[in-house]
């Protein structure tokens, strides 16, 4: 499709030139018998001889029988050499003639003076004969008689001669075709939809087609002008495929307005409607209100118009006051059902090799200079030999492509906060943590701050400030690092601790023993906040995700009371515990091994439950049990305090019971060890009776029934305190009044000093005014353990000597469990500076240590976690990433068989839920190259079993060496859309398809511009290629510098038309004329055509006979 114009023309030929004259000549000389014409030419001398040796035999009325008979062998043979040569010419002319190819070629202006020599000798010889003949003639005429006759006979012979020559009327179409440049753009969604900039407040900035178009309009740069300056532009449309309804902008006319190439980018019907119709019809039909509809110059408005075209009033529909307007609107709704068609189809996706293929071979017969595709190179559709094909393709049409590709190619971050982990119910005098997990792509050993807003009940969580944070009540700030991964994850903290909140978000505590702030009941909320970060692409200025509903109660601690017998620290205990119960704080089940508790005559306080026996099962369903075997469940209880119990009372099936409701239920264990039962710990054998209760100790305990005895202190000793074992942690602090301490009141209660300072005298140091006389050893702590408190005994030789006091089990575990070497903590009710102090300290610290033991009661355990996108695209791998621990919260060994599985659980909207899997998790090395207990797997999410839409999708993983314990993440599946899932800038993919600077667009190029290009052209295997990018302005200038003007004025020779044979044809009188004379009139001359030249030659023939006939001549 170039537009050629084409102009018709004929002209005047002699057929005849055309012919070689020596073929013909070789003919005729080849026809002629040689031996008849040497007898022709023997009588003709005889008779001459003949003649001229009897002069008699001239005379008028002779009978000269010799010369009869020599006149007639003479004419004779004449007339048989003349018919010879006719018939031998004839066959010899009709025959095809060797080399007539070669002599078809080589003929020249000697050929055709050879012919007009040949043809015009002929004429002159038939003149010389005539003037002969006529000049004889006037012996018996006069000249100006014999002088018309003869120029008759001329005119024959010229007529004849003319004839000969065969003239003709030769057609011709003269076609001029002129060079062109062909635009391409690119209007799939990854190009008109995307952008790769954000404005200032987040918003999104300029689309890649609206930084073409404002290139392609940019008056600056002239793109257009100067392209059109030379050719004219055809420019087109891709996706999909090539749209091969192409627009041509004519050389030397004015580039396109914004709004054309805008309309032209949204595949706007409008134009396509309107093109052909009057200014005043165009008018005319934009006043209608189906022009300014919503979905005005779509494919389905077009396709509403032209369902319409068959409407006989289309012109009073449509309100045009033409005729012909409306004709040429019916034409052109006629032809927009294949427009349609390819719009509905030319945005699904791009293929851009083989959409630049087929335009080469539709312009590769149009003289066209180069081709520009305006793309972001990215194609969904094709496959990677397209590219090869097309530069193949491209390269012997010797049509130079030039790519400029539009698009950030940048490493862009992406920031998700992909959970917000909260108890749903959390107690309101406790501090208790909130867990902010995000992916970071891209932001590998990055830093970020995360901000939690806290929203107390009553509160909207949809207030936002004016910079578009949540308005929250209150603001915690962390910092948070993204761990390299697939991708970059990390986690923060938040703890949430009354003491540290302001006021109006706590209220006083109704303790009387423990006064201190507490949260305000009812329905909390926590809103994680990221910024976003200056590397990434995202329309808002923050990442957001809300945890509601997060239940702050006065939560009732249920504690279960075991004692070998009671002592004065199991009695303080049990009073204080009976007050917490009475203030509907707490629920106590008291059990004494001794006679009285086994008995049933122990006396139980108000509101607590005594039991005879040790809870003997761990039952974790809800079915109905008689009320009085209910406190027999460990399920009851979230703390258990144990005064150096008798463990040997206990069966297997308690002590295993025991030990799954610590490291599976979560449940708190505090055992106050004793010298009477304790020993039994240290004697325990592997895999015996008692192994899960020591091995949910955070100690083992020495035997000190085999070691040698020592005796109690007379004075006492004071602990050395390690609160920082705990991290974030007031356990031990005795003292709330004062700040920053988290061992406020120990040292008061030591040496009533108000903060510790180390004594140079080692006696004073060991033992202080007040203190603890008693430590039950330990033989060893058991990994992870922290160690509290330390007991300061003295060695032997007077040596300072430290004992483990107070131990607690790893703070990171799932359960919590701790050791009290002994049972002296009532001591501290001694100490009285002022009234209740010593009581205050003493119930402070049980108090806090029973609610810690309690935290992780009915909370998962951290066996790792899930790290999934919380939405994935349909028909695409999802990759699964875990982190799995061992209960001693460590990667489990690799290469023991034990590496996890996961599986995808479905939940349909009507909740019903489906199983798919399990599949294999693989352990992925750090970057260090150890194991930290990550698993990576992935499964293809089919569509057919995986449906986006509104189900839930979980994965589940399912932890090794664990009774059913699995670790989750949900998600969910959005359709795929190959055109905005991936935007990234293929600049590789464009690089590929451009064009070589190879020596021929050289040969076209001036110099200068020829430098300029090898300094901008990127190269690959040495070679430049014709690769741009939008954004190098001053490069693209030179685009049109490589384009030339050629022009093609190509003569197609048409049918030739004799003029020869022109004629008059007789008129047919078939159905007029009798049987008889159609039988012997009509076929002689009826329909007849009858030559003009033949005619002309009878007619002069005619009349010069007629004159000789009147003259006596003939």
């Amino acid at each position: 499709m170039n537009e050629p114009t084409t102009t018709k023309k004929t002209e005047f030929v002699f057929r005849r030139l055309s012919d070689s004259f020596d073929q013909f000549t070789g003919d005729l000389w080849g026809a002629v018998p040689l031996w008849l014409l040497a007898l022709v030419v023997l009588l003709i001398v005889a008779r001459v001889v003949y003649r001229s040796a009897n002069p008699a035999s001239r005379a008028a009325g002779s009978r000269d029988a010799g010369a009869y008979w020599l006149k007639t062998a003479m004419w004779l043979s004449l007339l048989a050499l003349v018919g010879w040569v006719l018939v031998a010419f004839y066959t010899r002319d009709a025959e095809p003639a060797k080399g007539a190819a070669e002599a078809v070629t080589a003929l020249g202006p000697a050929n055709v003076a050879s012919w007009y020599t040949f043809t015009i000798g002929l004429f002159v010889l038939g003149c010389v004969f005539v003037a002969l003949m006529y000049v004889k003639d006037t012996k018996s005429v006069r000249w100006y008689w014999a002088a018309p006759l003869a120029l008759l006979r001329m005119t024959v012979y010229a007529i004849l001669c003319f004839v000969f020559l065969l003239p003709a009327r030769q057609a011709w179409e003269e076609t001029n075709r002129q060079s062109r440049v062909v635009v391409l753009l690119d209007i799939t969604p990854s190009v008109t939809d995307e952008t790769d900039e954000l404005t200032a407040k987040g918003g999104k900035g300029k689309k890649r087609i609206d930084v073409i178009i404002d290139f392609l309009t940019d008056s600056d740069v002239a793109f257009i002008k100067n392209l059109l300056d030379k050719n004219p532009v055809a420019v087109y449309a891709f996706g999909t495929r090539l749209d091969e309804s192409a627009e041509l902008i004519d050389r030397g006319a004015p580039g396109w307005s914004r709004a054309e190439w805008q309309a032209f980018a949204k595949y706007d019907f409008r134009p396509h409607v309107l093109r052909g119709l009057s200014d005043e019809g165009k008018e005319e039909l934009k006043k209608r209100s189906e022009w300014e509809a919503p979905n005005a110059g779509s494919s389905d408005w077009a396709a509403s118009l032209a369902a319409r075209r068959e409407d006989p009033e289309l012109q009073t529909a449509f309100g045009l006051s033409a005729p012909a307007d409306a004709d040429r609107l019916r034409k052109n709704l006629e032809r927009l059902d294949k427009r349609i068609e390819v719009a509905r189809t030319i945005l699904a996706g791009t293929n851009v090799p083989d959409s630049v293929a087929d335009a080469v071979n539709r312009e590769s017969a149009n003289m066209v200079q180069g081709i520009i595709v305006f793309s972001d190179g990215r194609s969904n559709l094709g496959t990677d030999s397209g590219y090869t094909a097309l530069r193949d393709r491209a390269g012997r049409e010797k049509i130079p492509i030039f790519t400029v590709g539009v698009g950030e190619d940048r490493q862009t971050a992406a920031v998700s906060i992909t959970d917000v982990q909260a108890p749903d119910s959390a107690p309101i005098d406790e501090a208790w943590k909130v867990i902010v997990e995000a992916n970071g792509v891209n932001l590998a050993n990055k830093e970020v701050e995360v901000e939690l807003h806290l929203f107390k009940p009553g509160s909207d969580i949809k207030l936002l400030d004016l910079d578009g944070r949540p308005k929250g009540d209150h603001k915690l700030t962390e910092k948070l690092v993204f761990a390299p991964g697939d991708p970059p994850h990390g986690q923060t903290e938040f703890v949430i601790d009354p003491a540290k909140l302001p006021e109006h978000l706590t209220t006083e505590s109704k303790d009387a023993a423990i006064k201190k702030r507490v949260l305000l009941e009812g329905k909390w909320a926590a809103v994680a906040v990221i910024a976003k970060h200056p590397e990434e692409v995202f329309a808002d200025p923050f990442h957001v995700l809300a945890r509601p509903d997060i239940n702050v109660v006065q939560q009732k601690l249920r504690v279960l009371l075991v004692a070998g017998a009671p002592s004065r620290e199991f009695s303080f205990l049990r009073t204080l515990l009976v007050r917490e119960v009475q203030d509907k704080r707490a629920a106590l089940t008291t059990f004494v091994q001794n006679e009285a508790g086994t008995s049933g005559k122990l006396t139980p306080e108000q509101d607590e439950t005594v039991l005879l026996r040790f809870p003997d099962r761990f039952d974790l369903g809800n079915k109905k049990v008689d009320p009085a075997e209910k406190p027999y469940n460990l399920n009851e209880y979230d703390v258990i305090l144990a005064f150096d119990a008798d463990w040997t009372e206990l069966s297997q099936q308690q002590c295993e019971d025991l030990g799954r409701w610590v490291r599976e239920g979560g449940g708190g264990l505090i055992y106050v060890a004793g010298p009477i039962n304790t020993f039994q710990l240290a004697r325990v054998e592997p895999n015996s009776r008692l192994t899960p209760l020591l091995d949910a100790l955070p100690v083992v305990p020495a035997d000190i029934v085999a070691q040698r005895i020592k005796a109690i202190p007379k004075t006492p000793r004071r602990l050395y305190l390690h609160p920082e074992r705990i991290l974030g942690s007031d356990l031990l602090k005795l003292d709330d009044k004062v700040a920053d301490d988290p061992k406020a009141g120990w040292e008061r209660f030591f040496t009533d000093r108000e903060k510790y300072a180390p004594d140079p005298d080692s006696k004073k140091e060991q033992n202080p005014e007040r203190g603890f006389f008693s430590c039950y050893p330990v033989q060893a702590l058991k990994p992870g353990s922290a160690v509290l408190a330390d007991f300061v005994d003295v060695g032997d030789a007077a040596e300072t000597v430290l004992q483990p006091w107070i131990v607690t089990n790893n703070p990171s575990a799932a359960y919590r469990t701790a050791f009290l070497a002994s049972g002296e903590l009532h001591k501290m009710r001694a100490f009285e500076p002022s009234e209740g102090t010593g009581r205050e300290f003493f119930e402070r610290f049980w108090m806090k240590m029973i609610k810690y033991m309690a935290s992780k009661r009915n909370v998962k355990a951290p066996r790792g976690r899930v790290l999934v996108s919380r939405e994935a695209i349909s028909g695409t791998p999802l990759r699964v990433q875990a982190r799995v621990l061992n209960e001693n919260a460590k990667p489990f060994e690799p290469g023991r068989g034990l590496d996890p599985k996961f599986k995808i659980v479905r939940e349909a909207p009507n909740g019903e839920p489906r199983a798919f899997g399990p599949w294999d998790l693989t352990p992925k090395q750090s970057a260090a190259g150890a194991f930290d207990g990550y698993y990576a797997g992935q499964v293809l999410l089919d569509p057919k079993l995986y449906p986006p839409g509104d189900y839930i999708y979980r994965v589940v993983v399912d932890v090794p060496e664990s009774s059913g314990e699995t670790l989750t993440g949900e998600f969910r599946i959005r359709r795929s859309n190959p055109e905005t899932d991936n935007t990234k800038p293929d600049y590789a993919a464009l690089l590929r398809m451009a064009s070589d600077f190879d020596k021929d667009l050289r040969a076209r190029v001036p110099d200068k511009v020829q430098l300029d290009l090898e300094k901008v052209l990127p190269k690959e295997a040495g070679m430049p290629r014709l690769a741009f990018k939008i954004t190098d302005r001053e490069a693209l200038k030179l685009i049109p510098e490589c384009m030339q003007t050629k022009t093609e004025n190509r003569q197609n020779r048409g049918p030739v038309e004799d003029l020869w044979d022109k004629g008059v044809t007789f008129p047919t009188y078939d159905e007029e004329l009798s049987p008889e004379a159609r039988k012997y009139l009509v076929s002689w001359w009826s329909g007849q055509r009858l030559s003009v030249v033949l005619l002309a030659v009878v007619f002069l023939l005619s009349v010069e006979w007629l004159g000789r006939k009147l003259l006596r001549l003939a």
